[in-house]
């Protein structure tokens, strides 16, 4: 029996919100062609709130709250 201690599991859960930005005017917002998205993420635990102008920049969020985990993270 091994009788190391391990290490703690580290768990986050996040309630992932993405809302399409329509104008009034002339409905779907576009940059480049493609809809505008607002992206928010909710920590379930503390429920603290963050946005972020792109997915891009919610990725980079996810991966430094998991250092070592890029690979995991890898998109396209």
């Amino acid at each position: 029996m091994d009788d190391q201690p391990k290490p703690p599991v580290r768990y986050e859960s996040y309630l992932l919100r993405l809302r399409h930005v329509v104008s009034p005017s002339n409905g779907w917002v576009e940059r480049d062609g493609a809809p505008v998205c607002q992206v928010m993420l909710q920590s379930v635990t503390s429920r603290e709130q963050r946005y972020f102008a792109d997915l891009e920049g919610l990725v980079a969020f996810l991966q430094a709250q998991a250092p070592g985990q890029a690979e995991a993270w890898r998109i396209g």
